[in-house]
């Protein structure tokens, strides 16, 4: 048996998603805290597409750092 020697999901790529107690996902209104498990960097956001500019952006530096 050959174990994968590449983690499938990085410590560099984890995250942890909160969402605002105001926030009502069914109704389209999404807003939270997007947190940087490794770093610690924490990324507000008011609505999805700056919940996904945020973990994009984020992301693309983390896996630049690697390299």
């Amino acid at each position: 048996m050959v174990l994968n020697s590449q983690i499938s999901y990085p410590q560099v790529l984890t995250y942890v998603l909160k969402l605002h107690h105001d926030a009502a996902p069914g109704e389209g209104r999404i807003m939270g805290r997007l947190e940087h498990v490794a770093s610690g960097q924490q990324f507000q956001f008011h609505s999805a597409a700056e919940l996904i500019a945020c973990l994009m952006g984020d992301a693309a530096r983390a896996l630049e750092d690697l390299d």
